[in-house]
């Protein structure tokens, strides 16, 4: 099952050499599902500063992105069965592993995740750019899982 136990060790440890977008979110959720969200929050952004600043991108690093990814993470996890797994959740929740900036210009003004502030700080998204998942969020009538939903009655 993906991700792997070495990757979050690797991530956690800051000896991984590289980490794209997809191994973002998959290390996200597999804190998440590990930690809850609270342990996310505290743990996942300083590790995520500092992998960047180990690799040489000191400005790199955005609160902002960080913590919308980890509440999105959260918050789709919750419309899925509680004991999916990666596969699944990645089937259900590709807008959170394709267009990285299509997905950010849902909640965010550029000007609003390029200001100083978004880099050290959470921002609220702006009311003008959200659309929230309502409008292209995940596939949640029907999960791609098997088991039983754990909101049904």
């Amino acid at each position: 099952m993906y991700p792997s136990n070495n990757l979050l060790d690797q991530f956690e440890n800051q000896t991984l050499e590289s980490l794209d977008h997809h191994d973002h979110v998959a290390v996200a959720w597999a804190i998440i599902q590990r930690d809850g969200i609270h342990g996310a929050l505290a743990s996942f952004p300083p590790n995520l500063k500092r992998f960047a600043e180990s690799k040489g991108a000191h400005d790199l690093y955005n609160e902002t992105i960080t913590w919308l990814y980890l509440l999105l993470i959260n918050e789709r996890r919750s419309l899925l069965p509680e004991d999916h797994d990666w596969e699944t959740f990645a089937k259900n929740n590709s807008d959170l592993l394709e267009d990285h900036n299509a997905l950010l210009e849902r909640y965010y003004s550029r000007d609003r995740l390029d200001s100083p502030t978004s880099k050290t700080t959470f921002l609220l998204p702006d009311p003008a750019n959200t659309q929230g998942p309502e409008t292209e969020g995940p596939k949640t009538e029907e999960p791609v899982t098997e088991g039983a939903d754990r909101h049904a009655s």
